[in-house]
């Protein structure tokens, strides 16, 4: 059985203003919200993916943090 979400994958400020050299961010965050709200209203699960890099005895590490929202 197959099942659809919506994955929200580093949609961060840390992340968002990296590309902002590279295309208009508001556009690109007012299409993201767009399609948001879309999944909303047709009941599509969907799920956030945030990074988060921690430092720990000197070397730096990332850390997935996946939620349902």
């Amino acid at each position: 059985m197959a099942q659809t979400a919506f994955i929200l994958l580093d949609i961060q400020t840390g992340i968002v203003e990296r590309i902002q050299n590279v295309m208009n961010t508001d556009e690109y965050l007012a299409k993201v919200s767009s399609t948001l709200a879309g999944a909303r209203k047709a009941g599509i699960p969907v799920v956030q993916v945030t990074s988060k890099y921690l430092l720990s005895q000197g070397r730096g590490f990332a850390v997935w943090v996946m939620e349902t929202v």
